[in-house]
């Protein structure tokens, strides 16, 4: 039986449902097939539908929230870029995500898209060439491999 997951990009503008929202979205994927997987994204504002002014929480601190009520689900980012995070930072993040998760981290990670040049500027990341962002996607991997 093919086995499907569920990316999230967008959240509701009331900052007080998010946390209730994801949580009942990661109990029903849980609850069965075939829903296999959640994936939130990694970004520092909301993109379309509901604007920049609504809440992006961290994806990793949402994932550990998410953990403790389910118990079958993988949990991840789709992406995360390789600009927003050390190496050793990320590969602790996410161990600790799947020792809480019980070994269901997944780890998603990317050089940053063309798309993200904007907002990551606007929150003081630089935004290396193609090149540059691709050796240090080649760092991280080499960095994350050895700390796991």
């Amino acid at each position: 039986m093919p086995t499907l997951g569920l990316h999230l990009t967008t959240f509701p503008a009331n900052p007080s449902d998010l946390t209730s929202y994801i949580r009942d979205i990661g109990a029903a994927l849980d609850a069965g097939a075939p829903w296999s997987a959640l994936g939130l994204t990694d970004h520092f504002r909301q993109r379309a539908p509901d604007g920049a002014d609504a809440p992006m929480l961290e994806p990793y601190a949402l994932l550990a929230n998410i953990a403790g009520c389910t118990s079958r689900i993988q949990l991840g980012v789709l992406a995360t870029s390789v600009l927003y995070r050390s190496p050793t930072l990320l590969a602790k993040t996410v161990t600790s995500l799947d020792a809480l998760s019980l070994g269901r981290a997944v780890l998603g990670i990317g050089a940053g898209h063309p798309r993200t040049e904007g907002e990551a500027r606007e929150y003081g990341f630089e935004f290396p060439s193609v090149p540059e962002r691709m050796g240090l996607l080649d760092d991280a991997l080499r960095t994350i491999r050895a700390m796991t």
